[in-house]
């Protein structure tokens, strides 16, 4: 009494693993349908955990993707204060997909559409281009820095439109991709000419003060939240390619994107402009 029949159960371990694989699958194209037609997306409720989360995201990902390489890679919840709202103890990571950064619209520069959003936000944070491809995880700052081509600022235009936000949960986040969808990347300064960290950041819309924030409001330091993100996309499958971006989260805050001109500046790294249009009727 009390023992297992291993035969029985060696039977019933490709079965349960197979149900897995199906949940994950049906629960990935429903994050895939719903980027693709603009949609709410899909809450799992507390079934999920992190690791089966990021096999969604992965697999939903790679259906977006259809064979083409990602932009890059983000990071997501680099505050104390978004890691506590929910529950986590680490930060969230993320696939930039393939052609989501925003090119400037000619004479009118760099507009973003309030209708192809269920819920715009706006987050200002800083981006970085790596000189090699890397395929093994980071363990030190100093091996890291000298990896670095560019630093970039980067305006990210995440899309929040889930369907219950009062049950919004950090696995939610994740399986969603941790709720990418396009960027604006500026200009780069070489690699280790500025203090990233002591960067200060604003953002203003009509001319008006929306928020303001510093470099190591990601994890603190960015270098820390640079080598977690490489280290957690490594973890989840991808090999990193020079040219890609790699961004480290909000600096300050995220805010929705209300229609009205946007500044946002980031002192030696220059400003982005862009304009918000509300959607048509």
């Amino acid at each position: 009494m009390g023992e297992i029949n291993m035969q029985h159960f060696g039977l019933l371990l490709p079965l349960l693993l197979l149900g897995q694989l199906v949940f994950a699958g049906g629960e990935a194209v429903q994050v895939a349908e719903a980027v693709n037609n603009k949609q709410l997306m899909p809450q799992f409720g507390q079934q999920l955990d992190i690791a089966g989360a990021y096999h969604i995201q992965t697999l939903a990902v790679s259906q977006l993707l259809a064979d083409r390489q990602p932009d890059g890679f983000k990071a997501g919840l680099t505050s104390t204060a978004g890691q506590k709202k929910f529950s986590v103890e680490h930060p969230v990571a993320g696939v930039l997909l393939a052609e989501s950064q925003l090119a400037a619209a000619g004479e009118q520069g760099y507009v973003v559409q309030a209708g192809d959003y269920s819920k715009l936000m706006l987050e200002l944070e800083i981006g970085f281009r790596l000189k090699e491809a890397i395929t093994r995880p980071i363990s030190d700052v100093a091996t890291l820095k000298t990896m670095v081509e560019t630093i970039h600022p980067v305006i990210e235009m995440p899309d929040l439109g889930f369907q219950q936000m009062e049950w919004l949960l950090a696995t939610d986040i994740i399986a969603n991709n941790v709720v990418a969808r396009n960027y604006i990347v500026g200009a780069g300064v070489a690699g280790q000419s500025t203090d990233i960290n002591t960067l200060s950041v604003k953002l203003y819309r009509d001319e008006q003060l929306l928020l303001e924030g510093l470099g190591s409001d990601a994890m603190g330091d960015q270098w820390r939240a640079l080598g977690w993100l490489i280290n957690q996309t490594l973890a989840s499958g991808w090999t990193i390619e020079p040219g890609q971006i790699l961004i480290t989260g909000a600096l300050g805050r995220m805010v929705p994107g209300k229609p009205g001109k946007y500044s946002a500046r980031f002192s030696e790294l220059g400003s982005i402009e862009w304009d918000v249009v509300a959607p048509q009727h």
